[in-house]
């Protein structure tokens, strides 16, 4: 798909939270706020990783339906469909 780009920034920005929060919130931010911070990264990150799990399936789904249309479009007009085995 054309942007998921911006899903996957999005979970690189969710997990580089949690370090800078730690690291750089350690000169003047109590530490209680600090675990907010990092919250964020934690609790944010889900929806985005269900998106890009949504975004990966449909991006397969048309892959599937690309490739079945293809493959209509390449066989003869007017050929019989291929013989089904026969189950003994």
């Amino acid at each position: 798909m054309r942007n998921v780009w911006v899903v996957e920034w999005g979970i690189l920005a969710c997990v580089l939270v949690v370090p800078l929060a730690l690291i750089c919130g350690d000169a003047r931010i109590p530490l209680g706020w600090r675990l907010i911070d990092c919250a964020f990264g934690v609790v944010g990150i889900v929806p985005l990783l269900l998106c890009r799990r949504y975004i990966n399936a449909l991006a397969q789904m048309r892959w599937r339906n690309a490739l079945a249309q293809q493959q209509n479009e390449t066989s003869a007009p007017g050929a019989a469909p291929p013989a089904q085995p026969v189950a003994s």
